[in-house]
Order: structure tokens, then sequence, then C-alpha cells
């Protein structure tokens, strides 16, 4: 099996009760999915090795022993759900299981700080716009809720402002934003009043970019959090920006650069796979 990501999860249910890249996306993000003949395979060269949930299809639940080992269990069910008749079960989902669905309801069980959704490390110049005045900071990673911005200028906690950026392959994203803790030497931003196209536009490209990226063994913050690595350290914020007035347009260009693959080597400006941290939104 090569590395484990963190945290394993026992699943008791048919690849048809997951939507597609489901569980691959997830295993990325640290949860590693898989059937009991596969973990015990593995358990079998690690004795203290012990899942965190199991997730049954409610076809298969009474394959589960009622004297179990004591695993919390994820039902994944139609659309009438679950009683609360069996104590083991503390969540439900409907089938096909979507990655965004198990994501927030895992986080909620395993997690003691959870994030309702997942982000992806970027290298992204962003425009900022406040009272008059604008300028260029770089955005480190991304989620539908928020991003990880490193700015030259300074910004006080709970300021408003505006910012306009582009995504590779979707476009200008622009919105009222909103800072919201410190993560120094970096600032964690909340999204505002995101139009549905653009919280689509920004869900789907950290999907598509959560699926470009290699399996990689997760770490794990002091939050409990699955990770990929440090969050940009050596990232030079002024390295690479434009020089001139904020202008990103609809065609993946911002100030003149091109932006297309979006994610950054850790350390520079250059397009490609990125290792800083799945970071940016509040929990």
């Amino acid at each position: 099996m090569g590395d484990l990501p963190h945290r394993i999860i026992v699943s008791h249910a048919p690849p048809e009760a997951y939507a597609t890249m489901t569980r691959p996306i997830l295993a990325k993000l640290g949860y590693a999915i898989l059937v009991p003949e596969e973990f015990e395979a593995v358990a079998e060269e690690a004795e203290d090795l012990r899942p965190a949930i199991r997730i049954v299809d409610e076809r298969q639940l009474a394959e589960i022993p009622d004297e179990s080992d004591g695993l919390p269990i994820v039902v994944l069910t139609g659309r009438h759900g679950v009683t609360g008749a069996d104590s083991r079960i503390v969540g439900a989902i409907r089938r096909p299981a979507g990655m965004h669905e198990l994501y927030r309801l895992i986080q909620q069980v395993m997690e003691e700080a959870p994030r309702s959704t997942p982000r992806v490390p970027v290298h992204l110049p962003v425009c900022c716009l406040q009272d008059g005045r604008e300028w260029w900071g770089t955005m480190l990673s991304i989620s539908e809720n928020g991003c990880l911005l490193r700015s030259p200028e300074p910004l006080m906690l709970g300021a408003h402002f505006e910012m306009i950026f582009a995504l590779p392959r979707e476009g200008e994203i622009r919105c009222e934003v909103e800072t919201a803790y410190q993560l120094l030497p970096d600032i964690g931003i909340i999204f505002h009043g995101l139009p549905t196209t653009q919280r689509n536009a920004i869900s789907r490209y950290v999907v598509e970019a959560l699926g470009a990226k290699p399996p990689v063994e997760a770490e794990v913050d002091h939050g409990g959090h699955a990770g990929y690595g440090e969050r940009g350290e050596g990232v030079d914020v002024e390295e690479g920006l434009p020089d001139r007035a904020c202008t990103p347009t609809a065609d993946g260009h911002v100030g003149g650069h091109e932006v297309e693959g979006g994610i950054g080597r850790e350390g520079d400006g250059t397009s490609g796979e990125g290792e800083g941290e799945v970071g940016g939104e509040t929990k």
C-alpha cells in the first residue's frame, strides 16, 4: 500500500456508493478509505494501527457485529436517512457520497477543529483595494470560503476590502473580503457575498487541483488537519508581482502575468506542483 495518510477509514460499501474521485481526493487530503481486506493486510505490518471510523452502506449494516470495536459509523443511505436507534451511527450521507459532503462530515466526526471545505496551495497575484488604495499581494492557498494572503501592506484584523484575482481556466473572481486571523506573516481571509457562479468556480478549481496532485503522505498540523508541508515560507511577496494597476482579466492573466497552471512551487513564482499548506479559510 505504500505510505498511508494519518487517518484511516474502513469502508463497508461498494465503489458505486461513492461519487467519482471522492476516495482518491480524500486520500490526498489525508484520509485513506480502505475496504476491510486492505485494512487487514496493512494491519498485519502495523499491530497498533487502528481505523478512525467506518463508512457503511446501509444495505451492509447487518454485517457489522453489535459487539464491534466501538468505532463510530457513517452510513451511506438513500433519501430517507437514518434514525438514532443505533448508537454507533454518528452521521449519514446520501449515496453516491460526494467528496464535499463526505469531507465535511468526516471533519466533524474526526477532527477537534473541523474545516468545512478542502483547500489547495496556490501562488497567485491578487489585487487588493481599500479606501482608494490598491496594491498587489500573493495568494498562498484557497478554498471556496477564503484564502491565505501574503500582503506587503499591513492589514488590521476585521478589516474589509476588495480582492480581484484570476483562477486558471475559471477566469476573474472579484469579491468583498474580511481579514479573519493572522498566521504570521500571512493573513487568513474570508470571502463575503460570493455569487453562486464564482463560488462554484472556486470549488471546481479546488477539486481539479486536488485531483491533479500526485498522492503524498499527508502531514498533520497541531490542529489535527491534513496538510502538504509548509505554507509557503520562502515566498517573496514582491517577487514576480505586477508593477501596474490591478487589471485581472477573464482569460487567466492578471496584471500582464500568465497564471495558467496556478499551483506554484514553494518559494518561487513559477507554475507547477506546490507543497504549500492546504490552508487559508477560517475554521
